[in-house]
């Protein structure tokens, strides 16, 4: 299980109105006094603020044709990372997803911005889907949800069971959550206004 860092910089943008609702927090609720409280962002119970700053971690992933750990800190190399999550290899919501973000050259083609896929299945199955579909960028295998639960990229089912949401997460290079959009079901038709957004917060981070 991965901790939450305390809160800084400034809550830039409110990334996706319809999926996101951000509010101040009550009056009759006071936060501990280290941290700062910029936005509350909620959706199904599950809760992550634009502006917090995420833990390191290490995870196993499918990059090329190897599988190995990767460590964020190490991959990232003190850049600005793109997070694509997405719910299975081959269902075609998700290899458009993920095909659309491989062809964006800001993306892919830019040295100054990190890529990584996320999904909670194998590493043989993210091999196999690297090598159909010619990914360029490294796809994570979270069985745990750890990182799903880390980003806010979680909806809690009537049954108490944590069900992954597809979204696109970026960080800057103190990995402060910088952009944040979750689809409002999971297997609404790929839309490209992600890509759109991203080009804009990395414009203002000054690496597109």
């Amino acid at each position: 299980m991965f901790d939450w860092c305390n809160n800084r910089g400034n809550c830039i943008r409110n990334c996706y109105g319809n999926a996101l609702s951000t509010a101040k927090l009550p009056d009759s609720i006071s936060p501990p006094p280290d941290i700062l409280i910029i936005g509350r962002v909620t959706y199904n119970t599950i809760m992550v603020n634009v502006g917090d700053t995420v833990s390191d971690f290490s995870a196993e992933a499918a990059q090329g044709d190897e599988i190995r750990e990767l460590t964020l800190s190490e991959y990232a190399d003190g850049r600005p990372t793109a997070f694509v999550f997405y719910v299975h290899d081959f269902s075609p919501v998700c290899k458009s997803q993920m095909c659309e973000v491989n062809g964006t050259e800001f993306l892919t083609f830019n040295d100054s911005v990190r890529v990584l896929g996320i999904s909670t299945d194998g590493p043989y199955s993210h091999l196999k889907f690297i090598e159909e579909n010619g990914l360029s960028y490294p796809l994570i295998h979270d069985a745990d949800k750890d990182i799903y639960e880390m980003f806010g990229m979680l909806a809690e089912t009537e049954n108490g069971r944590r069900r992954p949401k597809r979204g696109v997460v970026l960080i800057d290079a103190n990995r402060t959550i910088r952009y944040w959009w979750q689809a409002d079901d999971n297997w609404d038709e790929w839309r490209t206004d992600p890509i759109a957004d991203l080009s804009d917060v990395l414009n203002e981070l000054g690496v597109v």
